[in-house]
């Protein structure tokens, strides 16, 4: 039931990130740390399930970031990100994570129909 209700969330915020523009172009590494950002920016959200949603977000790609590089500065690279993102960017960003992760959460989701069978 938690997994379910973190599908709705990641749906909900996936719907507010439709309206946003284009995404932006760069390494994986710095994709990851701006959907980390538009995580801990989703988590002020006066939205209850927003706020929920940012959770799994922040840990989605926290994690991925960590895999990636255990001795990335993660703090610093999320603190310059932070403030070289406009509105325009977060917007863009948001949409683009939120698509990553709903993507990622389906795919779950559909495993757990069958967990003998991998969608991976």
């Amino acid at each position: 039931m938690i997994w379910q209700r973190g599908l709705i969330s990641v749906a909900i915020v996936s719907s507010v990130a439709l309206a946003s523009g284009a995404t932006a172009q760069s390494d994986g590494t710095t994709d990851d740390v701006r959907c980390v950002v538009v995580g801990l920016n989703l988590n002020q959200s006066p939205i209850e399930t927003l706020r929920g949603a940012s959770v799994l977000m922040t840990i989605y790609y926290m994690g991925r970031l960590e895999g990636r590089g255990p001795n990335l500065d993660l703090k610093g690279r999320i603190a310059d990100e932070g403030r070289k993102m406009s509105a325009g960017d977060m917007q863009s960003e948001t949409r683009r994570c939120a698509a990553e992760l709903r993507a990622k959460g389906e795919a779950i989701a559909e495993m757990g129909k069958n967990p003998t069978q991998s969608p991976f």
